[in-house]
């Protein structure tokens, strides 16, 4: 007789959720970045640009990324959305 699984999910699909979750965060501030890099040269405006588009971006990251562990259920359902 099998024994009865835990609630929620595995460590290894813990394990693909957090990778996935970190790598989508990755490279949504690395884009960010990148575009932020390449509208400063274009325009001639120093950082400003990097700096915002890389600010945002991790904002943005973030959002997703609790938004994601959110719909795993990873995060508590009582907390306020982002």
């Amino acid at each position: 007789m099998t024994s009865p699984r835990p609630p929620g999910p595995g460590p290894l699909r813990q394990l693909a959720l957090a990778s996935a979750a970190g790598s989508e965060l990755a490279a949504t501030v690395g884009l960010g970045a990148l575009l932020g890099q390449w509208l400063d040269g274009q325009a001639g405006s120093g950082p400003w640009l990097l700096l915002t588009l890389s600010i945002g971006s991790l904002v943005l990251g973030l959002a997703r990324l609790t938004r994601a562990l959110r719909r795993a259920g990873l995060i508590d359902e009582d907390l306020p959305p982002p």
